[in-house]
């Protein structure tokens, strides 16, 4: 509202030109609150409060569509506004930083404390977009469609197999699940290649998206937030192996966990996915060549 009152105009194209000729200082507040609007849809902390609660109680579908298909969907919009609307002074980049740093830190940190899976799932997708948000504040747009696409099919794995889990045998406790996936190597396997994409480990898809990421930050000469980032990435291969470990070490007789089918295909094709782009580089060198000739980058796939 504010916005329409100051250019007379909802027209995304035509309102991004106007702000782009004004003063900064002259949009920041209402550019400010839609950041934070935007916030609290994507996840970022302290703008969270509303996600525990529901996926605390979700089933096998709601749960994995709100962690992974709605939240990259929220992402994406987030980055399409950061990349074609928001135009940041030195102030508002502050406040924004600080706010996208403090979602890194704390949601590792309490991803890092958690006993609950679906907890440490929940901290650990708050950090990945806040590191997506902040590629697209730094105008890094076809990576970081890249790294919330990657980041929405691996957790569609990791919540949807923690969903089934957690309805069969009635907790999610990193502790009653010890050897779980012993009797569901399949799916086992899945989640552990989904986990190792999001490390961004070599082989896997992740790898290959975040060392590029990394590498336009450092070229931009945000060697801090190129820390920031590999912090948050050790912080997260401890408790991700931890979690891994637990799942696969056998400590006592575990229930029986059935997976559907359709479940287990659809998920074994996405993990074989991930393999396989992390392997063979061609498509996504092509993907991110189309995005520059395309003007826009990639406000049309968006």
């Amino acid at each position: 509202v504010i916005l329409y009152g100051m250019f007379h105009t909802l027209n995304l194209g035509v309102m991004s030109n106007l702000i782009a000729q004004s003063e900064p200082v002259a949009v920041s507040f209402p550019l400010l609150l839609m950041f934070i609007g935007l916030g609290v849809e994507a996840k970022l902390l302290p703008l969270n409060a509303w996600v525990k609660g529901i996926l605390e109680s979700s089933n096998p579908l709601s749960g994995p569509m709100i962690a992974s298909v709605y939240a990259s969907a929220m992402v994406l919009v987030f980055g399409r506004l950061l990349s074609q609307l928001f135009v940041f002074n030195d102030t508002l980049l502050t406040i924004v930083s600080v706010i996208l740093v403090g979602s890194i830190i704390a949601g590792e940190a309490m991803a890092y404390a958690s006993k609950r899976v679906k907890h440490i799932l929940l901290y650990s997708s708050i950090a990945q977009a806040a590191i997506a948000v902040i590629v697209f504040v730094h105008g890094l747009t076809e990576l970081g469609v890249m790294l919330v696409a990657l980041n929405g099919f691996s957790k569609l794995i990791l919540f949807g197999t923690i969903t089934v889990i957690e309805r069969q045998i009635g907790t999610d406790l990193v502790d009653k699940l010890k050897g779980v996936f012993t009797d569901n190597k399949v799916i086992g396997v899945a989640f552990t290649v989904a986990i190792l994409s999001i490390l961004g480990l070599p082989l896997f898809a992740g790898f290959f998206v975040k060392l590029n990421v990394l590498m336009s930050l450092a070229n931009s000469e945000l060697i801090w937030l190129v820390i920031v980032i590999l912090v948050s990435s050790v912080i997260e291969g401890v408790y991700f192996i931890k979690l891994l470990m637990a799942l696969w070490y056998p400590e006592d007789a575990q229930e029986k966990v059935i997976f559907s089918t359709s479940m287990i295909y659809a998920y074994v094709l996405i993990a074989v996915l991930l393999v396989v782009f992390g392997v063979y580089f061609a498509p996504f060198e092509s993907f991110f060549d189309i995005a520059t000739i395309v003007k826009g980058g990639f406000s049309w796939l968006i």
